[in-house]
């Protein structure tokens, strides 16, 4: 390796190292989490023990979205943290974890217990903090309205006893109740409220049962053995925690007892489902034991809105299961805790107060802003508000019912009437549409289980905004009404679906399916995505039935989501977006949600009383993007700086070089360097503005017009490398090969032409324009400018060309054509400057030079020369040919290394004269001697010829000649050609 190979190692060297330090001081300076930027969350639950699964659930729905939260940094170099403390879903761990907590003067908010008891348990211990606990599970009104400092957006567990109590009594319409409950505070509550309720509709419980919490497994044993054999169990309400139910399910099945389980949301969790295998000897047979169960829970995935659904598929893909209610009421704890953090300032420009103290009285006072729907925060779980002691709760509480291990939505449904709905009350209740649950009346609503299954996406026209959809919908619902008259919101023309390709009948559920091709709207939901996503899909709802008719859900079984597999993998699967249309899926999910239509003056929906036009709706929404490297969601913000750090130290060494270091080796060095760190330079600035723009909230407008510009970019730097590439490794070294510099205007056409075609990629892959009519444009505008410098475009071009190829340079003698004997003086980019022997300069255009047959005289190291002589043919030709070789022999400049050669071409006639024609053959080492060099030798022969009386004269009559000179002047050969004539050897040898 010689030493500039190893210079320029060391410079690369020092360009790394460089790199790492800067980007070490950026990241110190920018990036860098101190123990001052931590915010802590506390997250108390069950992680061991009785109820862990419960707690599992509660860990992953915080972790999600803790991970989301720090990927994005709202708050920008600040993260959270969730401190994790065990209560074992003891008294004993409660209090302790209370303990350990009070002493954590970090944390800003709590999220826990599961349980009443747990969350009463807590109370002493927090009388004196000003630390919130929002908690994600049911708990008694009096705890909650005892501890200003607790909150909990779900039912508590009194009401939803109530709830579905009225269900199982006048929905399901079972009169004969088993009560099965603990031996808690809460169980107890359930026990009373459910018989209340029955008792008010004039029906008795048939059995009713106590266990002991503290050991569930043995009183439940006792319990069922004592009921196994009673015929008239009727259905069996459960009134406990998860791991008690999961006891009583298994026992009660074991020892085959077949009857209904009606419980509460307990029975909902996944720590339910896992308890319950974890009993079990075959955990295939899992289904059997929790199938047909009825629950009330507050969320049901099949009836959630399209954030819930993309909740659920992120749990998915994480954690390989799908999460509970728990997990989705956990996560939205988490949201409740940031936005009341961020609402401590009133400007947007103001930065936030994170000390303790401040963020602690922040939530406080966010949370108690949340009384009502409309102050409410949207989330994946709905509205969540807090009503002031006393009111009602406006959320309603869903039934599922287990089908296998999964839950899915009852076939019928409670709705809760609207605020200053006018109703004929007793007409609904009187024909079974209306019940009387909590306190307020509600609708009982039909659910129709819907899905759709999207075959082929086909003509995706972005510039229309539209995409042809073939898919296959059906409806699986009880009822005599048409769940297929439908309105699909984003259709481009009106669709009815009229015959179904498929129907059946089983018992009192129906089933039609329908196959649908036709042009649909793309972008058509409120959803603000990220740049450069779109959605395709459909959305419909019932054109006459609303809310309190009819609720359409996800059909989780006919779409084979129990099998855990997501929309978006069933429509890559299936191919429904071909891989070569150039754009790909996203994210994908099916949902329901409630959407409320304009009243068109209908009586239903106008005037004081009545109820809003407000219908169940389906969205298929698959989200899409262009199928392409997308750096910025590769690379997070703070390693793209990292990048253009390195970038820039690479560029600016290059530059350092250009001005320091000289020749082709550290030209083209540093060009390699320019071509290594412009694109990393260009993609970390690019990128970062872009992501800028974005985060900021930027028009799209202006988005895509940095966009632009920015992909401009990688089309104007490839550019000026080649123009610069150009400069380096043909202009700089034709200058040091021809000693001339090259015209800038060769310079500025090739530059030119270079970002032209840059340009023509700028309109056709940027601006997405055909060529067509600006290269016919472009085209006739250089027909017109080429014939008018035609001539001067040739001429240059063909300079370029004789200074390529060389055939002459300046100071060669030269012939060109008929012009002879010409010295080349000057060579331009147009044309060549010849000076004649007469010392005029005739200037050539170099067109024609490039045409013409070129002689050059100055090439080699010696050139020949020939002087041709004529004497009198009466002379003797040895004699001639021996004064003639004295006669140069002294004769200054002629090349003494090939020896001069002279030879009798033979006798010739010469205006009718007969001459003896010699030839005298010397090399000189310059063109230009050979003139003076025949003067002398011109000269020579005269003196000699003259003193030895030989004469120039011809002769006119051939018998003049000698006899043997005769014949060759007749055209006869010589008889003794060599011995006469001294003929002259091979020339071409000589």
């Amino acid at each position: 390796m010689n030493k500039q190979y190893r210079f320029l190692l060391l410079i690369i060297v020092i360009i790394i190292v460089l790199s790492i330090i800067s980007s070490l001081i950026v990241k110190n300076a920018w990036f860098k989490i101190s123990e001052d930027d931590i915010s802590y969350i506390g997250l108390v639950a069950p992680f061991s023990g009785v109820g862990a699964g419960i707690g599992s659930s509660m860990e992953k729905g915080i972790n999600l979205f803790v991970d989301e939260f720090n990927q994005a940094q709202i708050f920008q170099n600040r993260i959270l943290k969730v401190v994790q403390l065990d209560d074992q879903h003891t008294p004993e761990g409660v209090e302790a974890a209370a303990r350990d907590l009070i002493e954590r003067s970090e944390i800003l908010a709590l999220i826990g217990h599961i349980s009443s008891d747990a969350a009463s348990t807590a109370s002493n211990a927090f009388q004196n903090t000003d630390m919130t606990m929002i908690n994600t599970s049911s708990i008694e009104a009096g705890i909650s309205n005892s501890h200003p400092w607790l909150y909990s957006s779900v039912f508590n567990a009194t009401r939803q006893t109530g709830f579905i109590a009225n269900y199982v009594r006048n929905v399901l319409g079972k009169k004969i109740i088993t009560i099965i409950h603990s031996d808690s505070g809460s169980g107890r509550e359930m026990e009373k409220q459910f018989s209340a309720i029955y008792a008010r509709f004039g029906t008795k419980i048939h059995y009713t049962h106590e266990f002991r919490q503290e050991y569930p497994k043995a009183s439940i044993a006792s319990i069922i053995e004592e009921i196994r054999d009673k015929k008239d169990l009727g259905t069996i309400f459960f009134a406990g925690d998860a791991s008690s139910a999961a006891h009583f399910v298994v026992q009660a099945r074991d020892a085959g007892i077949k009857s209904l389980i009606v419980g509460t949301d307990a029975l909902a969790t996944t720590g339910f489902t896992e308890a319950v295998a974890s009993l079990i000897k075959d955990k295939e047979s899992l289904p059997s034991y929790t199938d047909s169960m009825i629950v009330s829970v507050p969320l049901l995935y099949d009836t959630a809105g399209s954030e819930a659904q993309q909740f659920k598929n992120l749990f998915l893909e994480k954690y390989g299961s799908d999460p509970d209610w728990i997990a989705a009421y956990a996560y939205d704890a988490v949201r409740l805790v940031i936005r009341g953090i961020i609402a401590q300032k009133s400007d947007k420009n103001e930065p936030l107060d994170f000390s303790v103290a401040a963020c602690r009285k922040s939530i406080k006072k966010y949370l108690d802003s949340l009384t009502t729907p409309k102050t409410a925060m949207e989330g994946i779980t709905g509205k969540t508000f807090f009503p002031p002691s006393g009111s009602k709760q406006l959320r309603s509480v869903q039934v599922g019912i287990y089908n296998g291990r999964n839950i899915i939505a009852a076939p019928t449904q409670l709705q809760p009437l609207g605020p200053n709905s006018s109703v004929n009350y007793f007409e609904e209740l009187k024909n079974g549409r209306m019940l009387y649950v909590n306190d307020r009346f509600m609708y009982k609503t039909n659910v129709i289980y819907t899905g759709i299954e999207l075959h082929n996406i086909t003509d995706l026209k972005m510039d229309e905004n539209q995409v042809i959809l073939d898919f296959s919908i059906w409806f699986r619902y009880q009822g005599k009404f048409n769940p297929a008259d439908i309105d699909i919101l984003n259709a481009v023309e009106e669709i009815k679906l009229e015959e179904p390709i498929e129907t059946s009948q089983n018992k009192e559920i129906s089933f039609r399916r329908y196959r649908v091709k036709a042009p649909f709207f793309i972008d058509f939901m409120d959803k603000k995505l990220p740049y450069g996503q779109h959605v395709m899909g459909l959305s419909f709802h019932h054109q006459n039935l609303n809310r309190n008719n009819v609720v359409y859900v996800v059909d989780v079984l006919g779409m084979e989501f129990d099998k855990g597999i997501t929309l978006k993998q069933q429509l890559l699967q299936r191919r429904a977006l071909s891989p070569t249309s150039g754009w790909r899926i996203d994210q994908a999910s099916l949902s329901q949600s409630m959407f409320t239509t304009s009243t068109l003056g209908s009586p239903a929906y106008v005037g004081y009383g009545t109820t809003e036009p407000e219908f169940s709706k389906i969205d298929y929404a698959a989200i899409f993007s262009e199928d392409r490297i997308d750096f910025r969601s590769l690379v997070n913000a703070e390693y793209l700086i990292y990048i253009g750090i390195f970038g820039i130290i690479g560029s600016l060494a290059a530059r350092l070089m250009d001005r320091r270091l000289h020749g082709f080796f550290w030209r083209t060095s540093s060009w390699l360097m320019r071509l290594a760190f412009w694109p990393p330079l260009l993609l970390s600035f690019g990128n970062l503005i872009v992501n800028s723009a974005i985060n900021n909230d930027v028009s799209i407008h202006y988005i895509q017009q940095i966009i632009m510009y920015y992909d401009m970019c990688w089309w104007i730097m490839p550019a000026g490398l080649v123009v610069i590439a150009l400069e380096r490794f043909l202009w700089v070294p034709l200058e040091d090969r021809t000693k001339r510099k090259v015209p800038n205007l060769i310079r500025h056409f090739t530059a030119a032409l270079v970002f032209t075609f840059a340009f023509c990629g700028i309109v056709a892959f940027v601006w997405e324009q055909t060529l067509t009519s600006l290269l016919a444009t472009s085209g006739l505008f250089a027909m017109i400018v080429g014939l008018a410098v035609q001539g001067n475009i040739a001429n240059v071009f063909s300079g370029i060309i004789i200074n390529l190829e060389r055939p002459f340079s300046v100071g060669d003698w030269i012939k060109i054509n008929e012009i002879d004997s010409v010295n080349v003086v000057d060579m331009t980019w147009r044309t060549i400057r010849l000076e004649t022997l007469t010392q005029h300069v005739v200037s050539i255009p170099n067109g024609k030079v490039a045409d013409s047959v070129v002689v050059n005289y100055s090439r080699k190291e010696s050139l020949r020369i020939d002087v041709f002589l004529h004497v009198s043919p009466k002379h003797k030709p040895s004699v001639i040919n021996k004064h003639i070789k004295e006669a140069i022999a002294d004769i200054e400049g002629i090349n003494k290394v090939k020896a001069p050669v002279n030879v009798i071409m033979g006798i010739k006639p010469v205006v009718n004269k007969w001459v003896a024609e010699y030839v005298i053959r010397f090399w000189v080492t310059d063109w230009k001697q050979q003139f003076g060099i025949k003067g002398n030798i011109w000269n020579a022969l005269w003196e000699r010829f003259t003193a030895e009386g030989i004469s120039f004269n011809a002769v006119e009559d051939p018998l003049a000649l000698p006899e043997t000179l005769q014949k060759e002047a007749k055209g006869l050969p010589p008889a003794d050609s060599s011995s006469q004539t001294g003929a002259a050897p091979d020339l071409a040898k000589a």
